[in-house]
């Protein structure tokens, strides 16, 4: 049985350990220039406004000096399955299934020539963590069961993505990472 994590509603961020602080999610006010619109309460610009204005399948935004992606487009279900090595792995989107074993039982026969390519990310530090944007960075570690832990060697991926739908009553978006330069 795989662990599936999932947002209140806004997308999933991905993280390096170390930046944690330095996310403020709904909480804290940014810095810098606000957009016009905050979904935040009290109406203040916060970094879950900056992750909301992701509105494809993956997006990437500054967190201090390193950088996270944002899982945007609808809020799905999502689990890390690791690779045969810790230099590769994907990210499971369940956009809809009757059940995880369709899902699971699907990715044994995804088709790679249908990942497109989206960009590198760095990763810095060997441990990332998958949590609701909405969440602060310094209040993530105390519920872990809104996050996912994934261990990565550090160095520049190659992030691609798919939109998989083996069959008319299961579909997912799958993202792939593979390690392209230490």
């Amino acid at each position: 049985m795989m662990r599936w994590i999932s947002s209140e509603g806004g997308p999933l961020l991905l993280l390096d350990e170390r930046s944690l602080d330095r996310w403020g999610g709904v909480v804290d006010e940014i810095t810098g220039t606000p957009n016009n619109e905050s979904w935040s309460p009290g109406g203040k610009c916060t970094d879950y406004d900056r992750a909301c204005r992701i509105n494809e399948y993956l997006g990437r935004i500054p967190v201090g000096d390193a950088e996270a992606l944002v899982l945007g487009d609808l809020p799905m279900q999502t689990a890390w399955i690791p690779g045969g090595h810790r230099d590769d792995g994907v990210l499971v989107r369940w956009m809809f299934a009757e059940s995880e074993e369709e899902v699971v039982d699907s990715l044994r026969i995804i088709p790679g020539g249908i990942f497109r390519r989206e960009f590198l990310f760095r990763v810095e530090g060997p441990k990332l963590l998958l949590f609701d944007s909405g969440l602060a960075g310094r209040n993530v570690k105390s519920r872990p069961e809104e996050y996912l832990s994934i261990e990565l060697e550090p160095g520049l991926y190659q992030i691609e993505t798919a939109v998989y739908e083996p069959d008319e009553k299961t579909c997912m978006v799958v993202h792939r990472f593979k390690l392209s330069a230490p």
